[in-house]
């Protein structure tokens, strides 16, 4: 798969997007580091069809690639997964297609996105500085040489820190900065590449990491206290479907695509998370309103108004 050219991903599917992400990416990479790649691309029309949203996961030397349809990254970024956050500030390429407009749209709305779901933001932090804290206590195959040296996974203990400071940074931006949150100063790396290289025994990256959950903690209100940002998620949502359409070279009725919310009606779901998309028919496709026939049997109504949506043929 080609990622720096204008290339296509798996199966032939048009690039649109690259980033990359990982270590090279947040300041923390050092010689021998890997270079993670998060790409994204277009469906095909087989992939409409089968209303299947592509996923694929390579390694090519030290060359680290995730593959995901371009549909998922609004859904992606909603729940605020550290991870998927990254692609939003990252030294990312816009491939050279018709969706280019909609993908860059997108990504200029990196700063209101990251502080789109903030209370899912501080339950998935957390999480995963809970999984990683756990993992540094548990030697793999692949993790007991730092177990030998140093008596903890000391890459793991890292990122348990990391994940507490970038919350504690970002909150202290006003909710206004993740790249700067996300991304270490000089400071910031000398810290955290000591935590990996070993300079703390685990007793005293146990009171080191305990007291910055402390400090972190500080920050739940602020973080479950903001609501949800409907209007970005539709937005962005909105975006997502104009790339997949000018690129399929899907005719919409009415004339140009669009980049808004217009056109677009959402409803939550039973448990009260984000919302999910449902179309109205596009700009210039007018809603079909059937006849109410009037003084007869409900059941005669009924059978009149079946024969009338018989008849209606498409646009």
């Amino acid at each position: 798969m080609s990622v720096t050219g204008e290339g296509s991903g798996s199966e032939g599917r048009m690039v649109l997007l690259t980033a990359q992400i990982g270590s090279r990416n947040n300041g923390l990479s050092t010689e021998g580091s890997d270079s993670d790649l998060m790409v994204f691309v277009a469906p095909t029309f087989r992939d409409l069809f089968a209303t299947k949203r592509h996923t694929a996961h390579t390694m090519d030397g030290d060359l680290d690639i995730s593959e995901y349809d371009i549909r998922r990254l609004p859904e992606l970024v909603r729940k605020a997964n550290p991870a998927f956050l990254e692609v939003m500030f990252s030294d990312h390429r816009v491939a050279d297609t018709a969706a280019a407009p909609y993908v860059r749209a997108m990504m200029d709305m990196r700063d209101r996105v990251a502080a789109m779901n903030l209370p899912v933001m501080w339950d998935s932090g957390l999480g995963i500085h809970h999984q990683k804290m756990a993992k540094a206590v548990r030697p793999t195959p692949d993790s007991q040489h730092l177990f030998d040296s140093y008596g903890y996974n000391t890459k793991e203990a890292m990122r348990a820190m990391r994940v507490l400071r970038v919350l504690s940074r970002f909150a202290e931006s006003g909710f206004s900065d993740y790249g700067g949150s996300m991304r270490a100063d000089l400071a910031e790396r000398e810290y955290l590449l000591s935590i990996r290289d070993g300079g703390m025994g685990w007793g005293e990256f146990q009171e080191a990491v305990s007291a910055q959950l402390a400090e972190t903690e500080r920050w739940r209100d602020a973080y479950k206290g903001r609501p949800f940002d409907h209007e970005a998620d539709e937005r962005m949502e909105a975006l997502a479907m104009d790339a997949v359409a000018s690129v399929l070279e899907v005719p919409v009725p009415g004339g140009a695509l669009r980049c808004s919310r217009e056109g677009r009606t959402w409803r939550r779901s039973r448990r009260g998370s984000a919302p999910s998309a449902r179309p109205r028919p596009a700009s210039g496709a007018l809603p079909v309103r059937l006849p109410r026939p009037r003084g007869l049997p409900g059941g005669q109504r009924l059978r009149l108004l079946r024969r009338d949506v018989r008849q209606l043929r498409p646009l």
